[in-house]
């Protein structure tokens, strides 16, 4: 197999084993490793690009079992990419959910029952002020 086209499909297929070991991460809620998985995958995606620059016209050159294994890889790698956005994608909207659902809770607990003339919820604090102002 041509030195490039050898490179460039080792270098894809870095790249999505490294999208995989993320997705597996954050899938199994192993916090302490997503970190080191999102670091591997910018290391693997940036290593690419050199190669991507010197393999501009390597399918120009590269005979049709050669062009096949690019393509496997470019698919693999893409299918990879996929399953990562949607996967971190799922995350960042789940984490969203929770916090909105933490606030909601801290507001309800704060609030002392009562309402402002306005409308808007009076918090215990509030009230407790109100209490000792009024007695």
């Amino acid at each position: 197999m041509n030195r490039s086209v050898a490179d460039l499909t080792t270098a894809l297929e870095r790249v999505a084993a490294a999208m995989d070991v993320e997705v597996e991460a954050v899938r199994s809620g192993q916090v302490e490793q997503v970190s080191a998985a999102a670091e591997r995958k910018r290391v693997a995606i940036e290593a690419v690009a050199p190669i991507l620059q010197r393999s501009r016209d390597v399918t120009s050159t590269a005979s049709p079992a050669e062009r096949a294994c690019l393509i496997q890889a470019t698919r693999r790698m893409q299918a990879a990419a996929d399953r990562n956005a949607a996967t971190l994608q799922g995350a960042l909207e789940g984490t969203r959910r929770l916090y909105a659902c933490l606030a909601e809770a801290a507001q309800a607990a704060a609030s002392s029952g009562t309402y402002r003339p306005d409308g808007s919820r009076h918090c215990a604090e509030e009230s407790a002020g109100t209490f000792r102002r009024s007695v």
